[in-house]
């Protein structure tokens, strides 16, 4: 029968809303304690007053009990229902009475003293922090982040938009998304590396408490019908404990359970075996067994977990829109490339053995041949390997985009396209003789982040995790030091693609549109500046943009006011606002990418302008990019000196 399986899942989906609340409860009391904190009095910004700081506790105390107290005390009325679900479920399998509601009252009583001392507990840790700081004159800031961190450790709420980001993943992502997001809290910003918090083992408390009143009635409810054998079940998942492994689906007598329970284990708790099961944080169950009406079962071989297969890769893919094809998206972009293509503004030598493009760039995809032949051969297409329909869509609205820009800077459109592949491109992109190079893995990346639904982007992440489970048992597997090597590759790489998966799903647009971008602007603190403009960008498509905008601003500083004629190849090699961005000195950048020289503070100033960042554009840029808007060509030449030949 089913009817434990069905109940195991049920009281699994209730120890995770049980963990949910009391994780809102958390926060509201994470708030309402720092709120309380802004009252503390302070002298040239150091707190000093140890009479206000005993006086305090009182008031914590009030709203630890209007917050997670209270919470604690609305989860354990579900108890109430689980019991009667226990016995629904026994049920199936025989006869049973339901437990005394005295016995109930009473394990929930006991229960609530657990919440109870956990309160108290980190009550007291709370007023030792504030008695700490004033007494050390710590500023009021550094208390109440001390104070926020040991109730929520990680999960602390942050003004910082990159960390909050990724603490409202740790809070509401999938159990794997939010290990790895609590991961990047710890190792990438090095932010709140407290254990001991308040929620780390509140929520522990409500997993727990849970399961042991759960074991207690059937406990309970299969001693009053005489039972003595019981059966351990419950699902087994990818860190399910080896000693669960090797006793769940079995069946045990109570003198048999006394004697296994001797034993030790990691996580093991010290209670008796039928109530600590497989020890904390344990998500299996005893419940009574009955042989003469369900049978016997053998327990000469250790239950194993199925081997994982990796599951069919979906022949068609979960995207948030409908998208043309890739061939499709390709001939809009190469109808706009060929316009470039043929602008007679890109400088070219009109005769003689070298007759044709004459490129400034060293384009590394040349490969020794002249400029004439490497233009011939991409002009006016887009050049790139098989690519997903998702990103050369991305990639048709980003150079649409661009193109339309260049009318209005009075610079030819671009006229090439080339993917390059990771291996042979570090950078994401660059511009160069109105030939733009993309990093593919860049485009894919960004265009599964920005197309590929959340279901989507969650069957890769369990489809790479089986196969990296498959092959971490061919590598233990190996007999010999040659599988062993090639098990290891495999399964090196196969962790790699997860890795990227995992972080696609984290990074897609399912979380990054629900976030603001960052607040830094010109004049903030140099310190904090974002590397670059697409870095404060949080929507995958947005990233992709910015970077290409930022191109072709490229595109404008090295053609606007450049001719094909001969007699203008000096501003070719030195275009015009190239030499006038070499004279302006105190450049306010507009991130710290833009630091690198005068052509990269162009371009990421240009890339600000046109997605509503003015406010990160240094004010004489500002000025050169409202004229252009207006097509007011006089005033950009005044600008930068231009003088008409």
């Amino acid at each position: 029968m089913a009817a434990d399986n069905n109940y195991d899942g049920y009281l699994d989906k209730l120890a995770d809303r049980h963990a949910k609340r009391l994780s809102e409860a958390l926060q509201e009391l994470e708030d309402r304690i720092a709120a309380a904190l802004d009252a503390a009095p302070v002298k040239a910004g150091a707190l000093f007053d140890l009479e206000w700081a005993v006086k305090a506790r009182p008031e914590l105390s009030k709203i630890m009990g209007q917050t997670y107290l209270k919470e604690a005390t609305s989860v354990l009325k579900d108890y109430s229902a689980v019991s009667v679900k226990a016995l629904d479920m026994l049920n199936e399998y025989g006869s049973f009475t339901q437990t005394s509601p005295d016995v109930i009252k009473q394990l929930q009583s006991l229960t609530f003293k657990g919440f109870e001392d956990i309160a108290t507990s980190h009550l007291d840790t709370i007023s030792s922090e504030i008695y700490q700081s004033t007494l050390t004159g710590r500023t009021k800031t550094d208390m109440v982040k001390a104070v926020r961190q040991s109730v929520n450790g990680v999960y602390i709420s942050s003004d910082n938009d990159a960390i909050e980001k990724l603490v409202n993943i740790a809070k509401n992502g999938s159990p794997d998304l939010a290990a790895l997001a609590v991961d990047e809290l710890h190792s990438v910003y090095a932010s709140d590396r407290v254990g001991n918090n308040m929620r780390r083992y509140a929520t522990q408390m409500a997993q727990d408490s849970l399961m042991q009143f759960d074991a207690a009635i059937n406990t309970s409810m299969g001693r009053d019908a005489g039972i003595d054998t019981w059966k351990y079940y419950g699902d087994l998942i990818n860190d399910s404990r080896q000693f669960c492994r090797d006793h769940v689906g079995k069946v045990y007598t109570t003198a048999e359970i006394d004697e296994i329970w001797q034993g030790s284990w990691a996580g093991k708790s010290s209670s008796d075996g039928l109530i600590a099961r497989g020890g904390y944080n344990c998500r299996h169950h005893f419940r009574p067994y009955i042989p003469d009406v369900e049978g016997d079962i053998s327990n000469t071989e250790p239950a194993k977990p199925p081997v994982p297969k990796p599951k069919p890769k979906p022949k068609k893919l979960k995207v948030t829109e409908d998208l043309s094809t890739s061939a499709a998206s390709k001939k809009v972009i190469d109808k706009t490339l060929s316009v470039g293509a043929s602008d007679k503004r890109y400088p070219s030598i009109p005769s003689g053995p070298s007759a044709g493009a004459s490129l400034r760039f060293n384009h590394k995809q040349r490969k020794g041949v002249t400029d004439q032949e490497y233009a011939a051969k991409i002009e006016g297409k887009v050049t790139m390997p098989k690519t997903a329909d998702y990103s050369m869509k991305m990639l048709e609205e980003s150079i649409t985009r661009v193109n339309n820009m260049a009318d209005t800077y009075n610079v030819p459109k671009l006229r090439a396209v080339i993917a390059v592949p990771k291996a042979r491109k570090r950078t994401n992109a660059s511009m160069g003789d109105g030939i733009l190079s993309v990093n593919h893995d860049y485009l894919e990346k960004n265009g599964r982040r920005a197309y590929l639904s959340v279901d989507e982007l969650t069957d890769r992440v369990a489809l790479l995790k089986e196969e990296s489970f498959i092959i971490g048992d061919e590598y233990v597997a190996a007999t010999t030091a040659a599988a062993r090597a090639k098990a290891s590759k495999k399964l090196g790489e196969a962790r790699f693609k997860l890795v990227q998966a995992e972080q696609d799903l984290i990074e897609s647009t399912a979380f990054s549109s629900r976030l603001a971008p960052e607040k830094w602007t010109l004049g903030d603190n140099p310190t904090q500046q974002p590397w670059s403009l697409s870095s404060q960008l949080p929507a995958p498509k947005d990233k992709f943009n910015a970077t290409i905008t930022h191109e072709f601003g490229h595109q404008v500083h090295q053609q606007y006011g450049v001719n094909g004629r001969l007699a203008f190849t000096a501003r070719y090699l030195t275009p015009p606002i190239e030499k006038w961005l070499k004279g302006l000195s105190n450049r306010k950048a507009a991130s710290e990418y833009a630091r690198s020289n005068e052509h990269e503070f162009f371009a990421e100033a240009f890339a600000a302008y046109h997605n509503n960042r003015k406010d990160l554009v240094d004010e004489r840029l500002l000025e050169l990019f409202d004229a252009f808007s207006v097509k007011d060509y006089d005033k950009v030449n005044s600008i930068i000196g231009l003088e008409k030949p």
